[in-house]
């Protein structure tokens, strides 16, 4: 029950969630940690987003730039890392672990590049784009989590994408009387 959130939790620190620290011993690294933000999805929805010729660019450059910096790091990182036994992940070293940080980094500075370039609007639409509790889907239930701390790791998936989503309505939340 545990194991299944710890799991849960090593694949959030991908872009938006600070990274646990570093202990001793290996860490298992998901293709999910290493994704880059969905930045050609934003793309995508240019006209619901209602993006400027000049955003889309800049957009487009920011997703170029980020696989320039992240590719020979994940080049690196799969050499160095061993395939876990069902092939979902691989198991990395201490000596591994600030190449991963590098992406971490990276993928987090390219989110709020994002964030910058996008008006308040623009930002909400795409928080919405990439909620969680969207409409179109339920939320799926975390096996021997009770609902608060569900809650929580829910929101952490949603703000792992971009940093921005979830800040508006938790700083209403904590202005409620």
């Amino acid at each position: 029950m545990k194991r299944n959130l710890i799991l849960l939790t090593l694949g959030l620190a991908a872009c938006g969630t600070p990274a646990p620290p570093p202990g001793p011993g290996p860490t298992v690294v998901t293709p999910t940690m290493l994704q880059p933000p969905p930045v050609y999805a934003l793309i995508g929805h240019r006209d619901r987003l209602e993006l400027t010729s000049q955003q889309i660019e800049q957009l487009d450059s920011i997703a170029v730039d980020l696989e320039q910096k992240n590719s020979d790091l994940i080049d690196e990182l799969e050499e160095r890392a061993v395939p876990t036994r069902n092939r979902m992940g691989m198991v990395l070293d201490e000596e591994g672990t600030p190449i991963l940080e590098q992406i971490r980094d990276n993928n987090r500075a390219a989110s709020e590049a994002v964030g910058r370039l996008l008006s308040t609007t623009q930002q909400a639409e795409a928080c919405e784009l990439f909620s969680l509790n969207n409409r179109r889907r339920e939320r799926p239930r975390i096996r021997g989590a009770d609902e608060e701390e569900a809650d929580s790791i829910w929101q952490m998936l949603e703000t792992r994408v971009w940093p921005w989503c979830g800040q508006s309505s938790r700083a209403e939340a904590d202005t409620a009387p």
